[in-house]
């Protein structure tokens, strides 16, 4: 791959780059980091945007990590340090793949964002909140939005901040401020849609859904029904001190709410039947018979509906084994029991199957139809902690 030589750099100069791609020391990187650094400091700031252009498309992010470390410690204006910020963190996040080096990085331009003013610090704080660096963006973000308390976007953030602190009247404040001044605003009805929901206010979340356009059952209060089948995303803690993700089905309650009808695995935010709410921006996409669709992060849990998970795990890890469990999975649940094959999320080397009981079951009933169905499959059963 050749990618075109940024312009005034001289051509031995950008051959070194290329030539050292593929087999790159950490020697011969610092010395062609430091040529760069030493040419780009006699050039306009408009020929270090094109260096940075070129290492990126080319790939060459161990060196353009050093010039970017170093464009951070120089003199630059508040907005190209903009620039400089966003492709450091965001060549290590995804040029290398390495999100725990992007959070160091992301804590060291933290610490010293503050020297370059109260909207370099908001921009950061945005741009964190984007990239889901929600513990770093949060002191940004509340600073920004203190120290500009007529900054509408900064005001929007603190709204999102404390959306995703549970602190629903705070945020509620917030979107209401940035939509008393830019009542056109979709992005902040929406979430003032979401907040209203939050705290049970059903003629603040009526207000905001139809001036988005959406039609809702009449009435005054709650309009949730279950409705279409949707994708939800939920976290959960990884046990290395990260936070990881799992995909679960629901059945729509309007726009901003959700009631689970798969059981979750690995998230203790819900379980089968809770009420969750949802955030209205998407988290990728996942697939329903063969389409895709759109995953709703999960923000909180609204109603614990109190259904009992039992789990039955079996040694005998075979296919044989496997194919019961998952026929067994079938019956369960086209009896009315809701049931889900875990055997290949991490539980183990033989089978795991887990049921549900709702609040009106039994769970003796429920074990003795998976007994039925799983035949002489060896299973242990015990329930699982509440959510």
């Amino acid at each position: 791959m050749t990618v075109a030589r940024p312009k005034d750099l001289p051509a031995q100069l950008w051959d070194r780059v290329e030539a050292s791609v593929s087999a790159l020391g950490d020697e011969t990187a610092e010395a062609i980091v430091a040529e760069l650094v030493s040419w780009a400091q006699g050039q306009h700031p408009d020929r270090l945007e094109d260096l940075l252009d070129a290492l990126r498309a080319r790939a060459a992010y161990p060196i353009s990590i050093g010039v970017l470390e170093a464009a951070w410690n120089s003199d630059l204006s508040p907005e190209r340090m903009g620039r400089v910020v966003e492709d450091w963190i965001g060549t290590v996040k995804f040029g290398l793949g390495d999100d725990a080096g992007a959070e160091i990085v992301a804590r060291h331009i933290s610490d010293g964002a503050a020297g370059h003013g109260h909207a370099f610090v908001g921009d950061l704080g945005h741009l964190l909140l984007g990239w889901e660096m929600y513990a770093l963006a949060s002191p940004l973000v509340e600073a920004a939005a203190e120290a500009m308390p007529g900054d509408l976007s900064a005001q929007f953030n603190l709204g999102v901040v404390r959306k995703l602190q549970a602190d629903w009247a705070a945020s509620r404040r917030c979107f209401e401020t940035v939509l008393r001044l830019r009542p056109d605003d979709q992005a902040s009805r929406w979430n003032l849609g979401i907040t209203c929901t939050a705290l049970g206010d059903w003629a603040g979340a009526r207000t905001a859904w139809t001036e988005l356009g959406m039609e809702l059952p009449a009435g005054d209060g709650d309009f949730g029904a279950e409705g279409e089948i949707t994708a939800i995303r939920l976290p959960f803690d990884d046990g290395a001190g990260g936070r990881g993700y799992e995909v679960v089905w629901g059945r729509r309650m309007g726009p901003a709410r959700a009631c689970l009808r798969t059981i979750p695995r690995f998230s203790k935010l819900a379980s089968y039947g809770d009420i969750v709410l949802l955030d209205g921006v998407t988290a990728g996409e996942t697939q329903l018979e063969g389409e895709s669709v759109a995953v709703f992060p999960a923000l909180a849990r609204l109603e614990a509906r109190g259904a009992e998970v039992m789990v039955f795990r079996g040694e005998d890890g075979s296919t044989d084994a496997c194919r019961r469990a998952d026929v067994a999975v079938e019956r369960l649940n086209g009896e009315g029991w809701p049931a889900a094959d875990w055997s290949s999320l991490g539980t183990g080397d033989g089978v795991c199957i887990a049921v549900a009981v709702e609040p009106d079951r039994s769970a003796q009933e429920g074990a003795l139809r998976v007994a039925h169905w799983c035949g002489d499959l060896e299973l242990v059963r015990q329930i699982e902690p509440s959510n």
